[in-house]
């Protein structure tokens, strides 16, 4: 069959290139920075008075620690510690109330079994 001659002449199709898809940018995430010796250092400080009976120096050395490191990798640790110190300090309701707070914010800590054992209610005295 031969075209016929009034028809219009049909253009080919045009063929665009496609976009190559969008590449994802990649985000750089901060590293998480290793904690300091001078972190590890007043930890370990406040660590030392609690194991001495000294519960005001540990907390003393943990809230400089607190001051000086806000966002610590170790904060967690530091935590435990401040209710640990708390609790050895005689100041009770404190640490019962920091106890609560980790026990939110830290639900499967490898601490946590430290923190609830500082606070759990003591025996009176015969």
């Amino acid at each position: 069959a031969l075209p016929d001659a009034d028809a219009a002449p049909r253009a080919a199709p045009i063929k665009r290139a496609s976009a190559p898809a969008p590449r994802r940018a990649k985000i750089a995430r901060p590293r998480a920075r290793e904690p300091s010796a001078a972190e590890r250092q007043l930890l370990e400080m406040a660590r030392t008075a609690l194991s001495r009976g000294r519960a005001d120096d540990a907390l003393r050395q943990l809230g400089a620690h607190r001051r000086r490191f806000r966002r610590s990798q170790l904060r967690e640790e530091r935590e435990a510690l401040t209710v640990m110190a708390l609790a050895a300090a005689g100041r009770r309701d404190q640490a019962r109330a920091r106890a609560e707070r980790f026990r939110r914010r830290y639900p499967r800590s490898l601490l946590l079994p430290s923190v609830e054992a500082a606070t759990k209610p003591r025996p009176a005295a015969p």
